[in-house]
């Protein structure tokens, strides 16, 4: 449910890039379309469960990020405010923590899309840059969190800064080969 009332705030629309969604466009529209996914900025697997990796990363983002976990805790992780509806190239660079959003000083709710890579900003950078988020329906539908995007970034630095980010490129790899031979 959460997922289409994102859908609906964005228009049937990828937030980032503008697109249309598939599923609404319409025939003989001149509009561009893509396939979009719901995305969870802080995802689900942190909200289920309590694992040691989880407790660990709540425990970094509760002080340093001023999140309270019961923000997004259990059933709490659907709200509007953590979902992003997003072009499946732009969702898969978001999820791999390639791509983040970082606000635009003086302009609300609007975000520099920023990568890696050049590849990761590659088919974005033919698009507006920077993205304004808007809402159908603000008091019904809000926009996504400035701080959960924030501690998205904060994570995406953290990481390949840290030169973590690398390792754990390898060891998802060795999974993914492991997974294959088996």
């Amino acid at each position: 449910m959460a997922e289409k009332s994102a859908l609906i705030r964005e228009e049937t629309r990828c937030i980032v890039t503008r697109y249309l969604d598939y599923n609404h466009r319409k025939r003989g529209s001149d509009h561009r379309w893509t396939y979009t996914q719901a995305c969870y900025i802080i995802p689900h697997m942190m909200a289920s469960g309590n694992h040691t990796a989880q407790s660990m990363v709540w425990a970094i983002l509760q002080p340093s990020g001023g999140l309270d976990t019961k923000q997004v805790n259990g059933q709490r992780i659907n709200d509007l405010k953590n979902i992003l509806t997003l072009d499946l190239t732009v969702y898969g660079h978001f999820t791999a923590l390639d791509l983040w959003l970082t606000p635009v000083e003086g302009r609300s709710d609007t975000y520099r899309v920023e990568g890696t890579s050049v590849h990761a900003l590659r088919n974005l950078l033919l698009r507006k840059n920077p993205v304004t988020f808007t809402s159908t329906d603000p008091q019904e539908r809000p926009l996504p969190d400035p701080l959960l995007l924030s501690l998205h970034r904060a994570c995406v630095h953290i990481l390949h800064l840290s030169g973590a980010m690398k390792h754990i490129l390898h060891v998802l790899r060795a999974e993914e080969l492991l997974m294959e031979t088996n």
